[in-house]
């Protein structure tokens, strides 16, 4: 990147001081520059020291480089990007505006809103794979994905049995909420309970064994996205795992993880506090890239995506008490018996 670029941005970075600026900083541009905050405005003037005690944090968010956008349309020009909370009328802000150039580059003031962390426990609308759910009777758990059933327009959102379904003890209809009321949704309804695969118990269950731990909740449409959590759109094309298959999940508890498929046909014990069931042809999943943890407690409904193409491979459904292994189910089976298919 050429060093004037740079220069220009590192000059540019004098808009995000936020602190009372009684020492005094000089803007080297030659002219007072004024960005409109909020119902206010900030004033940097170059003739001298500030002696207002204002903040600039509340408009200026951000200073960067990036190739500058006009009309819409990229125009292979590198610029100083000012990325603002609102982006002001030229007429709504008294005095000059951000220059045109700082030391001959050009500049744009983007309008990103400000920046906040994100996290997978708090409110999102619309709602996506990797988020906080729960039954409104408290459980916690991760949305796994969203789904359609043959050609009805309805949609419903799939995650875990013993999450959304209460262990096959809730009713049809029972409020679901986004997040789950342990982190704070207490009455953030997202959707109804529609259905769920009944998780079987009893002490012929090694005959009996479970394929899915898996509910339905019906939501609304506009509610919902394709998107996982912090990577990116799923791809709708299942895929069945594979021994030594990269994978990733993003989850309510741990985020974003990576992982491997080292056992893809696994018949396992899950206990559910004082219940035990068998899960058969299930998946093993380890940590790798460095991550300590594929998923943890309240990662149950996780999508498991295969890393890069993010095609469906899996969902959580537990894990050891050490969190060294993740056990899923295939997301074949998932879709064969709840009888849904992936939405696109």
């Amino acid at each position: 990147m050429p060093k004037r670029v740079l220069a220009a941005r590192q000059e540019a970075e004098q808009l995000l001081i936020w602190e009372p600026l009684s020492a005094g900083i000089r803007v080297g541009w030659g002219l007072p520059v004024t960005v409109g905050v909020g119902d206010s405005e900030m004033l940097l003037a170059s003739d001298g020291p500030l002696t207002e005690p204002t903040a600039m944090a509340g408009n200026v968010v951000g200073v960067g480089v990036r190739e500058k956008i006009t009309a819409g349309r990229l125009t292979g020009q590198p610029c100083v990007a000012v990325y603002v909370v609102h982006k002001l009328p030229d007429l709504a802000v008294e005095g000059p505006l951000v220059p045109k150039e700082i030391e001959g580059v050009a500049t744009d003031v983007i309008e990103s809103g400000e920046f906040v962390t994100l996290s997978a426990r708090e409110h999102h609308r619309p709602a996506m794979s990797g988020i906080s759910v729960g039954h409104y009777s408290g459980t916690t758990g991760t949305l796994g994905f969203f789904a359609r059933r043959g050609t009805s327009h309805e949609v419903y959102a799939v995650g875990c049995n013993h999450v959304l379904a209460c262990l096959n003890k809730a009713r049809k209809g029972d409020a679901v909420l986004q997040p789950s009321a342990h982190d704070g949704g207490v009455d953030d309804q997202f959707g109804r309970l529609d259905g769920w695969e009944e998780l079987r118990f009893d002490w012929r269950r090694i005959l009996r064994p479970n394929r899915i731990d898996a509910a339905l909740v019906e939501v609304d449409a506009w509610q919902t996205s394709t998107t996982i959590f912090g990577a990116g759109p799923i791809n709708p094309n299942p895929l069945d795992p594979r021994e030594h298959l990269p994978v990733m999940k993003s989850g309510r508890s741990t985020g974003l993880t990576h992982g491997i498929v080292t056992d893809p046909m696994v018949t396992a014990k899950v206990r559910h506090g004082l219940q035990t069931g068998v899960m058969r042809k299930q998946m093993i999943i380890e940590p790798s890239g460095g991550d300590q943890y594929f998923s943890k407690r309240g990662d149950s409904g996780s999508l498991v995506v295969e890393a890069g193409t993010l095609r469906p491979v899996g969902m959580i459904c537990g894990g050891s008490a050490q969190y060294r292994y993740s056990i899923a189910n295939r997301i074949t089976y998932v879709l064969e018996i709840l009888g849904v298919s992936l939405q696109r």
